[in-house]
């Protein structure tokens, strides 16, 4: 490696967090590097097809830091460490108004509050993949023009191995880039990898024990790294079996149609979610998210069904910026619909009673996302 090997910050992982980290260490004057385990220069990574939405708990960034702790802890149920809440509530406004003055072009993406500030141009409301030259694509490409100009580097196919200790301070990075061993210096280390979920095994550590069940947003590379790395640095860790993630049709295991959108988030949470017999297996009140976890912890994550009547489906089904309905259906989502018959059956000592024939009840086939 011709480049310097010793650096004031390395970050790990070149999403929004690993190169808005080295962007502002640079520009504080100190020499920066990031480490993305990603070979092409369009490395694939969550924040690359993400929706581009800045929003704290469903809430618009720029409301009170008061306002917003008051919605981490109602979203959170109040299990928030308040110290992190206060601190995402105070750095919320300020950190789109940073990106703001760093390229990043915003728009509002819908009438709804908390979609001010989404990243533009906002991808297509359309199922599947539509990330190239979207919002967060070209943002990650202007904090890479910006860490270049600052003369930081950029290390593309390096995957860290593991923290460098000297009488338990971090001293550098033990990389492998091309089937060799890189030795990092580095006083201050960033780890901004997109955390372990797409870890099979560290998943059936933490999670749930079906790891082929649930289907990963994650590029191949935010497998644990930076988990491991830390844990292994005698770091705590809290609350590794919740993640983030959301639901989607079952037929996204197979059809890359349907991944990472539509979300059918909005139709479960006012539908009734069951298994094979029926039943019902959770709270659905509690949210999309809360119900891919609850499905990932299952034996079989696959096994829920989402049931909806018309007006669900016609409601709740349409009013996502990427709408389940209709999209779920071009791309080739199973749905059932079922029809109520026009007639009631005669029975003995009853009225006929004729009845109006309803719109259909739709049900939606669903899976977990990580």
């Amino acid at each position: 490696m011709n480049e310097p090997t010793h650096f004031d910050l390395v970050s790990i992982g070149a999403g929004f967090a690993g190169l808005c980290t080295a962007v502002r260490g640079a520009e504080l004057g100190m020499r920066t590097a990031v480490l993305e385990a990603g070979a092409d220069e369009s490395y694939r990574c969550s924040s690359r097809w993400a929706g581009g939405i800045f929003h704290v708990s469903y809430h618009d960034v720029k409301l009170s830091p008061d306002e917003l702790v008051a919605a981490i802890n109602r979203q959170t149920s109040g299990e928030t460490d308040q110290e992190l809440a206060a601190a995402i509530a105070a750095d919320a406004g300020p950190t789109v108004d940073w990106l703001a003055s760093r390229g990043a072009v915003f728009t509002q993406a819908s009438p709804t509050g908390w979609h001010r500030f989404t990243l533009a141009p906002p991808r297509l409301p359309v199922a599947g993949q539509d990330w190239q030259g979207r919002g967060p694509d070209r943002l990650l490409g202007e904090l890479r023009r910006r860490l270049d100009e600052r003369q930081g580097r950029l290390f593309l196919g390096t995957r860290a191995a593991s923290l460098r200790l000297r009488r338990g301070q971090v001293v550098g990075i033990t990389a492998h880039k091309d089937g060799k061993v890189l030795e990092i210096c580095a006083d201050a280390v960033a780890i901004a990898d997109g955390g372990f979920p797409g870890n099979a095994e560290l998943f059936s550590k933490y999670i749930g024990p079906r790891p082929d069940r649930v289907l990963m947003r994650h590029a191949g590379t935010a497998i644990g790294d930076g988990l491991r790395m830390a844990i292994d640095a005698g770091a705590a860790y809290v609350g590794l079996d919740r993640f983030y993630g959301h639901l989607l049709s079952r037929d996204a295991m197979e059809n890359e149609g349907l991944w990472p959108y539509p979300q059918i988030d909005a139709v479960a949470t006012a539908a009734i979610v069951v298994d094979q017999r029926g039943c019902r297996i959770l709270d659905e009140g509690l949210g999309g998210i809360s119900i891919t976890n609850d499905l990932a912890h299952l034996d079989d994550p696959l096994c829920a069904t989402v049931i909806c009547d018309a007006p669900i489906w016609e409601g709740a089904g349409k009013a996502a910026l990427i709408p389940p309905n209709p999209q779920c259906l071009p791309a080739a989502a199973h749905c059932t619909v079922a029809i109520r018959s026009k007639r009631w059956p005669r029975r003995r000592g009853c009225r006929r009673k004729t009845w109006p024939r309803p719109s259909p009840n739709t049900t939606t086939r669903s899976a977990s996302t990580v």
